[in-house]
């Protein structure tokens, strides 16, 4: 089974980060002060942050597997060893992401579940509603509660 990713945090930070890096572009002022480098290290962090956020679980041979950045970073672990099961929710008041808000439901970015597997070898992997489509992530606890 395979959950079809959710990117619209990871899109909102990507376009935050360069919306960052075109307001250093196009500030002179901004280049040559100081604070110039800590305004291009918060763009450049908010794009990798935002690429971090593109993420997709897979469950295929009763092993987990969780893709970040893409794809570029993988983590696989054998479901026959998990060893503890915890889901949280978390509450938020108002929506953190600005543009999320104007064109989706942002109830399911604002209250969300998270799901956190630890297993024997210490290994842990976090599941996290609101970077997958909701029906996908009903689907993985529904597995993963067998």
């Amino acid at each position: 089974m395979k959950a079809k990713p959710d990117n619209s945090i990871a899109t909102e930070l990507i376009l935050l980060g360069i919306l960052f890096l075109i307001g250093y572009y196009f500030s002179d002022s901004l280049q040559k002060h100081p604070l110039g480098y800590f305004w291009l290290a918060l763009s450049i962090t908010t794009l990798c942050f935002g690429c971090w956020k593109i993420e997709s679980y897979e469950i295929k041979n009763a092993q987990i597997i969780k893709k970040n950045f893409g794809g570029i970073f993988t983590k696989t672990a054998d479901l026959k060893k998990l060893k503890q099961k915890q889901i949280k929710k978390h509450k938020t008041g108002t929506s953190p992401f600005i543009f999320i808000s104007l064109f989706k439901n942002t109830d399911k970015y604002r209250n969300f579940q998270k799901v956190k597997l630890t297993f024997d070898n210490g290994q842990k992997i976090t599941i996290y509603q609101n970077t997958i489509a909701t029906k996908d992530f009903y689907r993985l606890k529904k597995l993963l509660k067998n």
